[in-house]
């Protein structure tokens, strides 16, 4: 059978992936990497008119891409095993021809196709015409084309290409989405499944800026539509019935792109490549959207780009600081713009903002270091303080609950109270017998001896016909506490509305930048909003009035826009988990026993508390018969430190319902 072929051709090595858009039997092919090489791993055989690939006398099918030999180029689609185009020199003249599968023949191409130099060009009779230029049709899709190399039509966002047929590419797209024939007012849309065009059944805003419902691709009513701005005036977007509706997104119209920041107006623009921003100069009705101002060069972000005066900035350099259509400082790290959390220009901001509120251990007030009450902390100078303020007592931030210069505080106020076994009145050590929480002190001290006819030991009155038991842990065999009745108790979930973010009022400034009175501000120590003039007359007036001189810049702030506190619901924990069991105790004395109820558990998230409740009275002895406890019948008492402000152990038993 091969003796029947006319010629063998060695070809090519796979290339690797062709690059660009080309019409090779339907499929897109990646022309940015294509190489065309020479190689012997396939040899190429004229077979029924068909350019057959072999390899070691076998029919292969080559990866997809351009194969070369001495002049002649073939292209393999990756999915046939033989050529489906040929590039070849006839007569001094290039032509390309393309498989027939009717006419089983390669026959001189007409239409664009994609060569192995990564362009796209278009063909009549085989012979190239020209590159491809403008929106082209390519496998049944329009792409855009630009030097013969397919191209991103808009890189800021979506655009209308317009004409009698108008075409639509997303943000960064090269192929068109969508497809308008403006003289049947058809709207169609691009299926990735049918890899066609299909009639679109949805609304879409076409390139008036005017929102149409479509039914079956027809244009049917309006939904919305935008009135395009002048010079002097913004662009308004409107529902319907043509009232006023706030958007958060990108809209074209007419050839320029506005964008809404959640509002019915325009707040940015982008025309030729520069963005504005708009400011108003007057105030509407109450109620009316306000649409006449000026527009100004922008510098800042919008949408994540970032603009000068020459307009889009690509890219930014590392480590630039702005603003962003909210108002909030940002910061390009190289990668992305992020919310500027440091301290810039003697002011630390948190999120794009001015720091208010305990960041990092500090507590900030519009960005400076203050002094005051924050989240129930004391700050002095933004670090937690020690000190009195507003009639408090403080120690490193809270209130105090001690002694301080020999007197008693309880949550920052003299105390009445025990605290480290003493007793005071209104922070002063107490004079005299005082019980309190079952327990006699003289003089502030725990009572020990005998008072009034009545003997004292550690507070508790003693009785002569009765003896103190002497209450022993029982141990195991292997000498730990016997326990009883162990009970696990899994914490209770739940979920609470709670504030994540305080109301706050932003800054509204003026377009243009304001002149301050250089003798107010220095010499008089006005606040430079409060000395700034709009222009050099009015300055020029207030300093030949009063004999000033000098001036600087200064943005001028001349309104605010208040946003109200935001809301969530978050997972809390509304009971948290806890354990408890039984230990046995009996009294070296008389022999009797005592049950000690444990209850163990946290309290919060920082710190836990272990609590037991004896059944009758007596000192808890060591095994060497040194007291370590007295106890009271059903008085509940802490394993572990004391903190009489609010025992952890109470708040523990409270929080279970031990005790009221």
């Amino acid at each position: 059978m091969m003796k029947d072929f006319k010629k063998i051709i060695i070809a090519m090595i796979v290339a690797c992936v062709i690059a660009a858009s080309i019409l090779v039997g339907g499929s897109s092919v990646d022309a940015a990497t294509i190489k065309v090489k020479s190689g012997a791993d396939v040899t190429e055989v004229e077979d029924s008119g068909k350019k057959i690939a072999y390899k070691d006398g076998s029919k292969v099918t080559p990866k997809k891409g351009w194969y070369k030999k001495g002049n002649t180029q073939y292209y393999f689609d990756g999915r046939k095993n033989y050529a489906t185009y040929v590039w070849y020199k006839k007569s001094g003249k290039w032509y390309l021809a393309k498989w027939n599968k009717s006419k089983k023949a390669y026959q001189k191409y007409k239409g664009y196709a994609e060569l192995s130099n990564g362009k796209t060009y278009k063909f009549s009779k085989g012979v190239k015409v020209k590159k491809a230029s403008g929106v082209v049709k390519v496998s049944g899709k329009y792409y855009y084309y630009k030097g013969g190399k397919q191209t991103v039509y808009s890189e800021n966002c979506g655009k209308w290409k317009t004409g009698k047929t108008q075409y639509y590419f997303g943000k960064g797209n090269k192929s068109a989405t969508y497809v308008y024939y403006s003289g049947q007012k058809v709207l169609k849309k691009w299926n990735k499944s049918s890899k066609q065009y299909v009639n679109y059944n949805k609304a879409f805003t076409l390139s008036n800026g005017t929102k149409y419902v479509f039914n079956n691709g027809n244009r049917g009513t309006i939904k919305s539509s935008i009135t395009a701005g002048t010079d002097k005036t913004t662009a308004v977007y409107k529902d319907a019935k043509g009232n006023p509706k706030k958007t958060n997104s990108w809209k074209l119209v007419k050839g320029v792109q506005y964008y809404f920041n959640n509002a019915a107006t325009a707040s940015f623009k982008i025309e030729k490549g520069v963005c504005y921003s708009f400011v108003t100069s007057s105030p509407q009705a109450t109620g009316a959207p306000v649409i006449t101002g000026e527009w100004t060069v922008y510098n800042g972000v919008v949408d994540g780009v970032y603009y000068n005066d020459s307009g889009k900035v690509t890219p930014p350099k590392k480590n630039t600081i702005t603003i962003d259509q909210s108002g909030l400082l940002v910061k390009y790290d190289g990668k992305e713009w992020k919310l500027l959390t440091e301290t810039y220009k003697g002011l630390y901001y948190v999120k794009g903002d001015f720091a208010s509120g305990v960041y990092g251990g500090k507590y900030y007030k519009k960005g400076k270091l203050a002094t005051g009450i924050c989240d129930g902390k004391f700050y002095k100078d933004g670090v937690l303080g020690t000190g009195s303020y507003n009639g408090k007592r403080y120690s490193k931030g809270s209130l105090l609950t001690g002694i301080y210069k020999g007197k008693y505080y309880k949550d920052g106020v003299l105390g009445t109270g025990t605290y480290d076994s003493k007793f005071y009145k209104n922070g002063e050590l107490y004079t005299g017998i005082r019980k309190s929480n079952n327990k006699y002190y003289v003089n502030g001290e725990l009572a020990n001896g005998t008072y009034g006819g009545v003997k004292y030991v550690d507070g508790v009155a003693q009785k002569a016909e009765q003896h103190v038991c002497k209450w022993l842990v029982v141990l195991d065999k292997d000498q730990n506490p016997v326990q009883s009745n162990y009970k696990k108790h899994d914490a209770v979930m739940g979920t609470e509305n709670q504030l994540i973010r305080d109301a706050w009022d932003e800054p509204i400034y003026a377009a243009r930048k304001w002149l301050v009175c250089n003798t107010c501000s220095g010499e008089l120590g006005i606040d430079d909003q409060d000395c700034a003039y709009e222009n050099t007359a009015e300055l020029d007036k207030h300093q030949d009035a009063v004999h000033h001189g000098g001036n600087h810049l200064v943005k001028k702030i001349i309104d605010y826009k208040h946003h109200d506190a935001e809301y969530a619901d978050v997972p809390v924990i509304k009971k948290r988990a806890y354990e408890e069991w039984d230990e046995t105790y009996k009294c070296t004395v008389c022999g009797d026993t005592m049950t000690v109820h444990s209850v163990a558990g946290d309290i919060d998230q920082y710190s836990s508390a272990w609590a037991e409740i004896p059944s009758k009275s007596g000192e808890i002895i060591t095994a060497k018969g040194t007291t370590w406890r007295v106890v009271t019948k059903n008085t509940p008492y802490g394993t572990i430190g004391i903190d009489l402000a609010e025992p952890a152990y109470l708040t523990l038993l409270k929080d279970h319902g031990f005790i009221k």
